[in-house]
This record gives structure tokens, sequence and C-alpha cells, in this order.
């Protein structure tokens, strides 16, 4: 999961050995007050992988209550919408003495209709972590990722807030250091390590890239190593995009041309976009296919979550081999495999690439232009599905005015009008409520009557059996959502006369009551 960085590399091993030693050696100090290290340095430093280690280690250890990484490759990753909810669920399998606790405070606040971020923090994290003997830790990566700045400060607010109370609790915070995170922590005595430098641009000498890059291309040239070293000037991202780009591209050769024939730069920013370039450049040996190439790419950029290959591919024109472009660009792209959502593996490359003209140097994409790519690319789905659409519906006669130049000539069937009983039947009553699950794999409906139905979305059939009330004649109010897994629903009933907190509930798995 994305949220919990189970995709991020840990270091290589003898790699980043004196940072790590800091963190470990903070961790162990007893009578600090300094309950934050605040790890921040420029993009591409390596602190992503450094976060994911330590909080491997600490997952080991049985010290890791939870852990949230920010990424622009989830809506979910990329504010605080959701996450105390995130790092409870993570407290909840760490630490399973805290699980009923921490269920059944979810529960709680979900039937709330809106729960400020603070108070969420302190029911969700503080206070059951508080119940816990010896150091925890909770590890934030990536927080510059959010991407509103005053969700950003608002969550450090609160945790310099409620940390002293619970003194055995310790955050370990990565970020760029960006001035509103910078503005909260460089004044708050709670911190420490804000001073610590992962990336030295005057240092020649880079030991962890030297053996980073030895471990993983073993198989080219010394001199190749060498040049490689010499271009990545010590930044960890270099080289490890480099590195994935030989080993997940077909053209090996071409790739160490480019990389060796482009200049050096001390900025880090300039550094990375020439890289990047290098990493398109290369995946387009047929000059022809760049309109392709950039098809594929905005479709990754624009989607509301990770796709696959393969659901890309039934977005574009048959002649586009995914793929393929996907596996040239895995310096920058996560991962190739068909079934699996492709994630871009660091957000500079998407700021490259949304940047400007003279930045992205022939490779901007526009983000609007991007989204109505990829609304245009699910208009053929819907174009398919109007073939078996009554024309008299407004679906039909909305989609045929709207885009009426990007259509086919459509034929449809003898049915004029939708039926009233095709969609949700069983309800005698105007629908009330109408609830997805996260996978959208499931339907509720409930009517002003109070009926409830599960249904399956693929077969358009009911799931289980309706629920009816028998006690209260029908005369009550009823509100339902799903859990976060979505394997799960609950719902709460009341009536006018008796409102909450006096309620009937039920909760169901898969549609069977539980």
């Amino acid at each position: 999961m994305i949220a919990y960085g189970d995709r991020v590399d840990f270091c290589e091993e003898g790699t980043r050995v004196e940072i790590l030693d800091a963190i470990r050696n903070w961790a162990t100090s007893s009578g600090s007050t300094r309950q934050i290290f605040w790890l921040n340095d420029a993009a591409g430093t390596g602190k992503s992988t450094i976060a994911a280690t330590i909080a491997n280690e600490w997952l080991i250890d049985n010290r890791l209550a939870g852990r949230f990484f920010f990424s622009p490759n989830s809506r979910t990753t990329q504010t605080t919408k959701e996450f105390c909810r995130f790092v409870a669920n993570d407290i909840a399998r760490n630490q399973p003495s805290l699980a009923d606790t921490i269920q059944d405070e979810i529960k709680s606040i979900s039937s709330e209709q809106h729960v400020w971020f603070d108070i969420q923090l302190q029911r969700l994290i503080i206070n059951p972590v508080g119940k816990l003997e010896g150091d925890i830790f909770i590890v934030v990566d990536a927080l510059d990722n959010c991407v509103l700045n005053e969700e950003r400060v608002g969550l450090l607010n609160s945790f310099v807030r409620h940390l002293p109370s619970v003194l055995h609790l310790k955050l370990l915070l990565t970020s760029r250091p960006v001035q509103d995170i910078a503005d909260v922590l460089t004044s708050s005595p709670l911190v420490h390590g804000s001073d610590l430098q992962l990336f030295n641009v005057r240092n020649s000498h880079h030991p962890d890239v030297i053996l980073y890059v030895e471990k993983r291309l073993m198989s080219i040239s010394l001199e190749d190593r060498a040049m490689i070293i010499a271009r990545s000037g010590g930044l960890f991202l270099y080289a490890a995009t480099v590195c994935r780009m030989l080993e997940r591209s077909r053209h090996r050769t071409d790739i160490l041309k480019i990389i060796s024939d482009v200049g050096v730069t001390d900025k880090l920013e300039q550094r990375m976009d020439t890289l990047y370039l290098s990493v398109l450049k290369q995946a387009l040996i047929d000059r022809d296919a760049g309109d392709m190439m950039m098809s594929v790419l905005s479709m990754i950029i624009a989607a509301y979550q990770p796709l696959s290959s393969n659901t890309i591919s039934q977005f574009l024109p048959g002649n586009i081999y995914v793929e393929d472009f996907v596996q040239d660009l895995g310096g920058v792209l996560k991962d190739g495999h068909p079934d699996r959502p492709i994630k871009v593996l660091h957000p500079t490359f998407r700021e490259f690439i949304l940047s400007n003209v003279d930045r992205a140097n022939g490779f901007l994409l526009h983000s609007a232009q991007s989204a109505a790519e990829m609304a245009y690319a699910s208009l053929q789905t819907y174009c398919m599905a109007l073939f078996f659409t009554p024309p008299e519906s407004p679906l039909f006669g909305g989609y045929r005015k709207r885009y009426r130049d990007r259509q086919p000539d459509i034929i449809t069937s003898s049915i004029v009008e939708w039926e009233d009983h095709v969609v949700l039947g069983g309800h005698s009553t105007a629908i009330d409520q109408l609830i997805f699950s996260p996978d959208g794999s499931r339907l509720i409906s409930t009517d002003l009557k109070g009926r409830l139905q599960l249904w399956d979305t693929e077969t358009g059939g009911l799931v289980g059996r309706p629920f009816d009330d028998t006690f209260h004649g029908g005369s009550f109010d009823i509100r339902c959502t799903f859990s976060l897994t979505g394997d799960r629903f609950g719902f709460i009933t009341w009536t006018k006369e008796m409102p909450p907190p006096f309620c009937d509930g039920m909760s169901y798995m898969d549609g069977n009551p539980k």
C-alpha cells in the first residue's frame, strides 16, 4: 500500500550508515524531550529510502506504532484527510493489544459528521499509544508531498501540541526544507536532526553512491560505472534512476552514450532535469512514436489512482504498445508488470514533465490537457455503452449532444426509454442514498422508508437479503458506510421519536449478516 511505503526500497547494505546511526541513537536516547527527528534535505537525497529502512527495523523490533508515506501517486496520500485513520489502522496491526480500542474509536468518529484533524489525532493515535509501555515510533515521510500548506502546518502543530503528553512516543519526519514546514519545526524545542545534511555538492568523494552503483551495476564496465558515479555528484536519486534505467531498458548502449554526452551541473534540479531528458530520449528510439509515448505518460500522470499497463492499453488505440514504453521508462516508473499499477517513482519527474516549455524541452505535459485526454479515452468506453442505451434516455441524449463530433453513428435498440424497474429495483419510495465501496464492486441503496439493499455492481444483482425495519413500521432514518477496505459495511437506524444515540445496527461481510 502506497500510504505505508510498502513499495519503497530499503537502503543498500553498507550505505547511509552515518545517518541511520544518528536516527538509531536518537531513538534509544533516554530522558530527551526531543521527540521529533526531522530529516530534511533536497529532493532525491534518499530520505524516503532511509525512512522505509528505519520503519522496517522498528517493525521487526515491535517498536513501530504506525507510518504514513505522503506521495503524489495517490489522492489519498496527497492530503491529511485519511492520515489519522491509516496510521491508526497500522497501529492496530502492529500493536494488537490496541486493536479493539482503535476500531471502537474509528467507528465512533465515523458516526460523527465532522471531526477536526487535531481531535482525530488525539483520539485515534495519541490516546491509544499512551497506553503502551516503552519507546514507540511513528514514521511520516515526505510531508512536503501533502499538497495543501495549511494541512501540513495543521499536522505539525497537532503533533507538537500532543507529543509532550506521551513522552515515550517519538516521530521520525522527513521532508524537503519547504518554508511552512521549517517555520513550525525550527522554532520547536521538540525537534532534533534539522541540521543534518544528506547531500553536499562540494564533497567530491561519495562512498555511499560508489557502493550503491558497484552493487547494482556489476555487469557493466568499470569505466562506465565510474562515469555514472561522477555524473551523479553524490545525488542518490540520480544514481538510482540510472541503475533502474539500465536494468530495465532494452537500449543499454544508447543510455550510456546519452548520459556520457551530457554536461554536469552543481544545481540539483538541473542535474535531474538533464537525466530525465536522457530517460525520455532513450525511450524514444523511434522518433515517430513521440505522440504515442506522451499519450501513455498523460494517462499515468492524469489518473486519479495508479493504473496498470493493461488498463491503459484499453483506453488507447491498439497500435500503442504501452508495456514497451513503460519498460523503457523504467528509470522513472514502477512497475512494469502488466497487471500492477504504474507509479511515478519520484515527485521530481512529475514536476519536470508538468513544468514549462523551456524546462521540459519538448516533453511537456499540460495537466488540464492530460485530464482531458483521460476523459476522452474514457468517452470511448461510454460510446460502446451507448449502443445499448435507449435514445430517449438522459444518458444517451446528454452524451450525444455534448460529444456529437467525437462519436460514431449509433443505431440503438428498440427500447426507447429505460424501464423503471431495470435499475435498483425493490424500493417502493425515492432513493435516499447511493454509496459505492472503495473498489466499486458493491453499491448500497437506501430509500425514504429505510429499506437497505446491497448490490453487486458487476452483475447488477442483489447481495444477501435486503434490510427492512419491522419494529418501527418503516418510520425511521438510516445511515450507512463502507469500511476502508470495502469488505464490510455498517449502518445505524433511528426514529424521529427516539434519535441517536439510541440506534439499532448490524454489520455485514460480503452481504452476509455477522
